[in-house]
């Protein structure tokens, strides 16, 4: 029989039993007891949407409708408990409003965790936070984990995490499903060296770890190196041949594809997966082994850098000319950072057509173009949609393709949609494209996931529907703008998916399954996305209105 007994101090209440001192994190009711929380106290558990703690007030999560950030774990609404959709570095409470807080699993995912422990102790009196330790990060590598956790003193100690593969060579995962008293011990008795764990008061100290030079560390903002840590997991998980984790693989295999939806050998692998009861369980056995064994960091670079695409490039004796045309107002730095992605295109006959829509006088970040391009400028702004129809007027080029300044585009963007033009005969061709969510943080826009969001092939009545085309992803024959007609400048959004309703009239589009760009949605609350919000809807309301007609009923 376990003992337990409560020991107070100055610092902490501490819950022990003859395994060590720890806290039993997911015993809700021990927990409500071991940190004295009354009747009538104001609780918040931040991140705990799909867990809630069960005696919270309030929860808080990232997002509710989107689960991918909790594992594939739906949402759990509990009676009483009010749901609060944000972001731990910027909570939306009083100071002190809440006599406790409860932060399990979180830090670690967090880029800026000294700024979302300030954001804790703001807000609450007390709290409790945990996190993998160590040790756990270690042996397991998370692969969605920024940090080593520590706890020294009373204080939390945040160091990055260094790329370094972790193939499980062990079997503690596979005990861990199969075997129950062994997870009784690693979950329960000796949790504290599996979890950091901090109970404090007031307000608790934190310390991140500054990068050392000449350290390869781990970069969740690099496909590749997540991609590789994604692939360890699964492959760990495969090789145990349990169907316990199978929805675990199929969720490791998924996020790594939304990050390199073409790379072939991951294709390959999660083909193998899908078709694994048709291999003999021999060779699928093996098969995973030397997966386990190989460095997957530079096959799947390998892999990538014999797209197809460049050696179309070779062959073309006289490419057509592609006119990029970018539209652009008062956002300087993003402009430099998009026009250096075209400065990249490994398609060599393009120009680019930067429009200036009213803003801060940028001919100096144009200059940096190492490719043909013009530069047009206007003291008070035209519009969006007028915006890209001077630039369609200004373009010499036999192929458009649209960019707006906060958008990247791929080495590859061009050619890829071109091949497709060439090869397949058609006039229009779209490709895929990674939506990055980003939030600011003090004066800076920081992203915080990347998803892709539309993959669609063509289907002119779904168009009409909704708009499954982010308009960077298209490149057109320009003379067909003759029959569909310019931008329609009286919307001030939505302008693009008008223009493409209007252009699908005309032919047909061919989708390219590869991502070969990313676009951004910030959030943010100032007026002008307030407008641009009630914009949408009448827009929407107008387009719908103008082409419900045409669908086959």
């Amino acid at each position: 029989m376990v003992t337990i007994k409560y020991i107070a101090d100055e610092h902490r209440v501490r819950y022990e039993t003859p395994y060590g001192s720890k806290y039993p994190t997911y015993h809700d009711q021990k927990l409500k007891e071991i940190f004295q929380i009354k009747p009538g106290d104001r609780v918040l558990d931040v991140g705990g949407g799909s867990r809630p703690f069960a005696y919270a007030s309030v929860v808080t999560d990232m997002f509710f409708e989107d689960n991918r950030h909790r594992g594939g774990n739906s949402l759990q609404i509990l009676d009483n408990i009010e749901y609060v959709q944000c972001d731990i570095l910027s909570l939306p409470f009083k100071d002190k409003e809440f006599d406790f807080v409860i932060c399990r699993h979180v830090l670690e995912h967090v880029a800026l965790p000294d700024v979302a422990a300030k954001e804790l102790s703001r807000v609450a009196k007390r709290g409790f936070v945990e996190m993998p330790s160590r040790y756990n990060e270690h042996v397991h590598g998370y692969p969605e984990h920024l940090w080593l956790c520590d706890v020294k003193e009373d204080r939390l100690i945040f160091e990055p995490k260094s790329f370094i593969r972790n193939p499980h060579k062990n079997i503690s995962r596979k005990l861990h499903y199969s075997d129950p008293e062994f997870r009784r011990k690693f979950e329960v008795e000796n949790r504290y060296l599996f979890c950091t764990q901090l109970y404090w008061e007031d307000s608790f100290e934190i310390e991140v770890v500054e990068k050392q030079a000449g350290v390869d560390y781990f970069d969740i903002d690099n496909p590749y190196h997540t991609v590789t840590a994604y692939l360890d997991y699964a492959l760990n998980y495969m090789s145990f041949q349990l169907s316990q984790v199978e929805s675990e693989i199929a969720e490791m295999l998924k996020s790594a594809q939304n990050l390199l939806p073409n790379n072939i050998f991951l294709r390959n692998i999660i083909n193998m997966y899908t078709n694994r009861s048709k291999m003999e369980k021999g060779r699928y056995v093996s098969t995973i082994n030397e997966l386990i064994n190989i460095d997957l960091l530079k096959t799947l670079k390998d892999s990538d850098e014999n797209d197809p695409s460049k050696l179309f490039i070779q062959q073309l004796s006289d490419p057509p000319l592609v006119s990029i045309v970018v539209r652009t107002k008062n956002r300087e730095q993003l402009l430099l950072r998009c026009l250096e992605s075209l400065n990249q295109q490994l398609y060599s006959n393009i120009e680019v057509v930067v429009v200036n829509d009213g803003g801060k006088d940028v001919g100096l970040v144009v200059e940096s173009l190492t490719v043909p391009y013009r530069y047009i400028s206007y003291e008070q702004s035209v519009g969006r949609a007028a915006a890209l129809n001077i630039g369609l007027k200004h373009a010499n080029g036999e192929y458009i393709n649209f960019v707006d300044d906060d958008d990247i585009v791929y080495a590859e963007h061009i050619s890829t949609l071109m091949k497709t033009i060439v090869e397949k005969e058609v006039s229009v061709a779209y490709s895929d494209a990674m939506l990055r969510l980003e939030h600011k943080i003090n004066d800076d826009w920081i992203t915080y996931e990347n998803r892709l969001d539309y993959s669609r092939d063509f289907d002119a009545e779904l168009l009409i529907k909704t708009n499954y085309l982010p308009i960077l992803t298209v490149l057109f024959k320009k003379e067909l703008v003759d029959q569909s007609g310019l931008i329609n400048e009286s919307y001030s959004v939505l302008e693009d998916w008008d223009f493409w309703i209007r252009l699908s009239r005309v032919t047909e589009f061919e989708h390219i399954k590869q991502v070969t760009a990313e676009y951004s949605q910030r959030i943010d609350k100032d007026n002008a996305t307030q407008n641009e919000q009630s914009a949408f809807a009448s827009i929407r309301k107008d387009i719908e209105r103008r082409y419900m007609s045409d669908l086959v009923l």
